[in-house]
């Protein structure tokens, strides 16, 4: 059980099973392949799946970006940029919109926030997506639309 906390336990602990929020396939072979948390997934209107770390490392590639993160608010993907030094907004705001051009529809990001020289993280050392969510603001239009 988690200390203290009767809603995480009953979330984890079902009917006997631990749930742990792992992703994986069984192969052929009857091997397990983790390929990563279900936290980590975002799930479309439409259905599609959107994995964030595999976004995250393609926004993190694109030139003028030193690291990128992708949050979903109100329905829409925001990429989240810290630029590299030296970097303009025009030249991101280009990167963004060619990653853009090489996207299935539903992959696009909708508006993107530039955020300054860092990303939050966890004292654990992970992204810390849902303050990033909380704290994104809303633009009167979508940068990238």
């Amino acid at each position: 059980e988690y200390y203290k906390d009767p809603e995480a336990t009953a979330a984890t602990l079902r009917d006997g099973t631990v749930h742990t929020g792992d992703m994986g396939y069984l192969d052929d072979q009857g091997r397990l392949h983790l390929i990563g948390r279900k936290k980590n997934m975002i799930v479309m209107e439409n259905g599609e799946k959107v994995f964030c770390p595999d976004v995250d490392r393609e926004l993190s590639a694109l030139p003028g970006v030193k690291e990128a993160a992708v949050i979903y608010v109100d329905g829409r993907l925001i990429a989240v940029v810290a630029p590299e030094k030296g970097a303009t907004e025009e030249g991101i705001l280009q990167s963004i919109a060619t990653y853009n051009s090489l996207q299935p529809y539903y992959r696009r990001m909708r508006d993107t926030w530039i955020y300054g020289e860092k990303l939050p993280y966890t004292s654990s050392g992970k992204l810390h997506r849902s303050k990033l969510e909380r704290e994104y603001p809303e633009k009167d239009s979508d940068t990238n639309s």
